[in-house]
């Protein structure tokens, strides 16, 4: 199993990776990254509809580490009814022994499993700079949205069934 990293930057122009193409084995995991904050939303996706980012089927994921401290609940734009709360609080850092722990808390893994009409456990709690993966086991294709963003887009993706449109996408084979 080897991990990739795929760097996207982002023009007027639209989405540039960093590589023409990533040659990658079963098993094998590709992360998509673009660092700039004022990039706006992007989806991975491919040539069958099950390899797209926005719309997790039967054994995919998601990862996302949370930077800041709060609560953040997430939905399935789609519809599902699936959703779920990710409580990060904010490390008290007050000498080397808090540091040292607070250090092992990022090696420590939190998983969200979800199957096809529930997250499990529906709130996690960690603190600021872990990463929680969402591991879809079973599902129709749903989608990992913080509910602020679901509230404004409304039902933007819902009736969506092929790639966005140019300039909008980053696409992978």
């Amino acid at each position: 199993m080897t991990q990739h990293t795929v760097e996207l930057t982002y023009t007027d122009k639209g989405f540039h990776p960093d590589s023409e193409s990533v040659r990658i084995e079963a098993g094998d995991l590709v992360t998509w990254v673009c660092r700039d904050a004022s990039t706006p939303p992007f989806e991975v996706v491919g040539v069958h509809d099950f390899f797209r980012s926005s719309r997790l089927v039967n054994e995919s994921g998601y990862a996302h580490a949370f930077g800041t401290p709060g609560d953040y609940e997430w939905v399935d734009v789609y519809g599902s009814g699936i959703g779920g709360v990710v409580h990060v609080r904010q490390p008290e850092i007050a000498d080397r022994e808090s540091l040292a722990a607070w250090q092992k808390q990022l090696a420590t893994g939190s998983i969200v499993m979800i199957g096809a009409e529930r997250a499990e456990p529906a709130k996690i709690e960690i603190v600021t700079g872990q990463t929680v993966y969402f591991a879809v086991t079973k599902g129709p294709g749903i989608s990992i949205t913080d509910r602020r963003i679901a509230e404004v887009t409304g039902d933007v993706f819902a009736n969506r069934h092929s790639r966005p449109g140019p300039g909008t996408r980053a696409a992978a084979d």
